[in-house]
């Protein structure tokens, strides 16, 4: 028997995602009566092991909670057959694509004084406006596979936000409740101008499934602070963001790390990590997309 924290730690997930699998259903832990601690038994561990192989293959959740309601190896089958169809088509789209552009280094080299308004124009003829513009967003999401992150450039500017911090096994639901409980007596909820962080503070440590979170959220520079809830000025910063749910954000940090890691334009900043909630419904973790904001700094600056 293991605690929650233990698996997350060896398997490389994070607490949240493994309650999001049990709350569709793909997992199960055991209570412990006086301490309220979940504990995963060799059964539970088995079937994470084989989530996580599922995903590694690159299905959805949705696919795979198909495979495991059903419990047919004809399912995953059917949709496995599915997955290498797109990879086969993915991979002839990579190949027209690489071969346009081969195409077009040798124009370049052999023109000395090829203007690309020509070019565009000579593709035109070749292939048709619809054709062209098809095999521009063909070439734009190979583009997007290729990298793999749709990763957007955001400066976010200084300003104000109330903020509340809560530690525990699920300290996320906990500040989000206190923060939403104040907010909404603010009237805060119904400005177009609100927006929702958060973060670990402190982060989820091996052995412990208690950790901390803070929430903050912008707000009028004249708000004034309550007992619970804090108010304070955030100096902003550029950011590097991807979107997520929440069933494989730990997943899409380490990604982002990644990418930051490779960039030749940009480097890990000193400022605050953020994870901003974009969805309506805070609290529907099943649903729930999130913004996940890592700073950055301009190589060089």
């Amino acid at each position: 028997m293991k605690k929650i924290g233990e698996v997350a730690s060896t398997f490389n997930v994070s607490c949240r995602t493994l309650r999001y699998y049990e709350e569709i259903g793909l997992l199960s832990s055991i209570r412990h009566e006086e301490s309220q601690y979940r504990y995963y038994d060799r059964a539970s561990l088995k079937r994470l092991e084989e989530i996580l192989f599922l995903k590694g293959l690159g299905l959805s959740m949705k696919e795979i909670v198909a495979v495991f309601s059903t419990g047919s190896m004809e399912k995953l089958k059917t949709i496995l057959i599915d997955r290498v169809k797109a990879l086969f088509y993915q991979q002839n789209s990579v190949k027209r694509e690489r071969d346009r552009i081969e195409k077009l280094l040798m124009r370049l080299d052999s023109e000395e004084h090829a203007a690309l308004s020509d070019i565009v124009s000579d593709r035109k003829e070749e292939s048709g406006v619809e054709s062209h513009t098809s095999s521009i967003e063909e070439v734009m999401k190979m583009a997007e596979f290729r990298k793999g992150l749709d990763v957007r450039i955001i400066k976010l500017k200084s300003c104000r936000v109330a903020y509340y911090r809560a530690v525990g096994k699920s300290p996320e639901h906990d500040a989000l409740r206190v923060m939403e409980e104040w907010a909404s007596k603010e009237g805060l909820l119904d400005l177009w101008s609100t927006r929702n962080f958060g973060f670990n503070n402190p982060s989820p440590s091996v052995g412990s499934e208690e950790y901390g979170y803070e929430v903050w959220l912008t707000v009028p520079q004249e708000t004034e602070p309550s007992e619970l809830v804090g108010t304070k000025d955030f100096s902003g910063g550029l950011y590097a963001v991807i979107n997520t749910g929440l069933h494989n954000i730990g997943e899409n940090w380490r990604s982002l790390s990644e990418w930051i890691k490779e960039s030749r334009d940009y480097e890990c900043g000193s400022h605050q990590c953020l994870e901003e909630i974009t969805s309506p419904d805070w609290f529907n973790e099943s649903n729930v997309q999130l913004d996940l904001y890592f700073p950055v700094i301009r190589t060089g600056a």
